[in-house]
Formats: structure tokens, C-alpha cells, sequence
């Protein structure tokens, strides 16, 4: 992913995050003045579907990530050119609520069983599978 929008306000820097598709972004806040990383997973992680097979990777990669950030998942940040780590958010501790596992990963594996019906469909059409 790669950095589509920054704006600075009160020692924050609000960022987003966009594929290289462009259909999955993120948005979180780097709080320089607490030394943290703020995200909301109900306000921060965002999928345009428009049908094809990258679309439905992503809806995968999506899935996983919200069951491991459920699961006290921790955010880190890291350079992609030198290897390292930026910025680190502590594990997510979910309140008032409970994550079923077993729900998230039937979830997962029906985005996966998404993947294949459109990588099928898309090989019988002549279309490229992969676009992205």
C-alpha cells in the first residue's frame, strides 16, 4: 500500500493508505505528541468491490485482517524500502463483545470460495484473472 492523502492537525497527521489496485484503503492517525497510532477498525478499513478477481483477494486479505486485529492483533507500520518498523499500535482489546472464530473463519472461507467462482468465470469469459 502506498501513502494517497496526509493532512497535519494538532501534532497529527491523518493518513490514508491506498492499494495499488485502488480498491482497498486504510485510514489511521500517526499522534506524534502520545507516540501512537490510532485506528479505527469500524471507520478505517475500506473495500470497493467492483466485481473482479483482485476485488475479491482483497475482500479475503480484509477478512483475515479484522479476525486477527479481533484476535488482539497488533498494527505495525514498517518501511518498505530498508525493512523498518515505523510506528506500532499495542494489541487491540475488543470491549463488550466477543469474536467468534469459528464465524470469522467460515467468513474468510466463503470470500476465498468468492476468489475461485471469479477466477473460474473470468478464465471461461477470455478476461485476465488477475488484473490489479
Amino acid at each position: 500500500m502506498s501513502p494517497s492523502n496526509a493532512t497535519v492537525q494538532d501534532r497529527k497527521v491523518h493518513l490514508v493508505y491506498r492499494s495499488k489496485s485502488g480498491l482497498i484503503f486504510i485510514k489511521f492517525i500517526l499522534d506524534f505528541g502520545d507516540e501512537r497510532i490510532i485506528f479505527d477498525i469500524e471507520d478505517g478499513l475500506f473495500l470497493d468491490d467492483d466485481g473482479s478477481v483482485t476485488a475479491a483477494e482483497h475482500n479475503a486479505d480484509c477478512q483475515r485482517f479484522i479476525r486477527d486485529y479481533g484476535l488482539n492483533g497488533e498494527l505495525q507500520i514498517w518501511n518498505a524500502s530498508d525493512g523498518g518498523l515505523l510506528s506500532r499500535k499495542d494489541a487491540f482489546i475488543p470491549l463488550n463483545c466477543f469474536i467468534d472464530l469459528e464465524a470469522c473463519n467460515a467468513i474468510i472461507a466463503a470470500a476465498q470460495a468468492e476468489v475461485e467462482r471469479r477466477r473460474v468465470g473470468s478464465s471461461k469469459s477470455g478476461c485476465e484473472a488477475h488484473p490489479g
